[in-house]
């Protein structure tokens, strides 16, 4: 069953998705890491669960203590609860 079928269904609280990687591949090209979660993720949100979508760091995010990966396009490209 489709993610979002089971989401509609079951309604939970949290769904948390782990690794950014295994669920979207071109993680470093902003345009489409931002389309991704503003779309598809934040369709999820409607029915009324929360997204919590899990990434490892990189290489440089563990040197630079920032633990960031890929596109930066990932931080705070989530939608505001009024847009939902």
């Amino acid at each position: 069953m489709p993610l979002e079928k089971s989401v509609a269904l079951v309604k939970p609280a949290l769904v948390i998705i782990e690794n950014a990687a295994d669920v979207f591949a071109e993680e470093i090209i902003r345009s489409q890491v931002h389309a991704f979660v503003r779309g598809i993720l934040a369709s999820l949100c409607v029915h009324g669960a929360t997204m919590m979508l899990l990434q490892q760091p990189s290489l440089s995010g563990i040197a630079d203590g920032t633990g960031r990966s890929g596109s930066t396009a990932w931080t705070n490209a989530g939608p505001l609860a009024t847009e939902l």
